[in-house]
C-alpha cells in the first residue's frame, strides 16, 4: 500500500534564520566584550535554536555561543552554563 504523505519546508524562512544568525555571529565576534550588554537578549534565541533541525543553524548558533562567554568575560560566564 503506498503512502501519499506530503511533505513541505518554507526554505526562504530557514533562510533567512541562517542569515540572522550569520550575522549575530560576526557582529558579536567584532565586538568582542562590548557585545556583553547584548548577551541577555541573545542568549535565549540561541538556546531554543541549538537543537534546530537545520544543521547550519545548530553549528551557527554554536560558534555564537563561544563569542557571548568571551563578551560576559572570565569571571562571570560560567553563570551562562546554570
Amino acid at each position: 500500500m503506498e503512502s501519499n504523505m506530503r511533505i513541505s519546508m518554507n526554505t526562504g524562512e530557514l533562510e533567512n534564520k541562517i542569515a540572522a544568525f550569520h550575522h549575530i555571529l560576526k557582529v558579536a565576534e567584532a565586538m568582542g566584550t562590548s557585545f556583553q550588554p547584548y548577551v541577555a537578549t541573545v542568549l535565549p534565541v540561541l538556546q531554543n535554536h541549538m537543537n534546530f533541525t537545520s544543521k547550519a543553524l545548530r553549528k551557527l548558533a554554536l560558534k555564537t555561543f563561544q563569542h557571548l562567554l568571551v563578551a560576559e568575560g572570565e569571571g562571570r560566564n560560567t553563570a551562562l552554563f546554570q
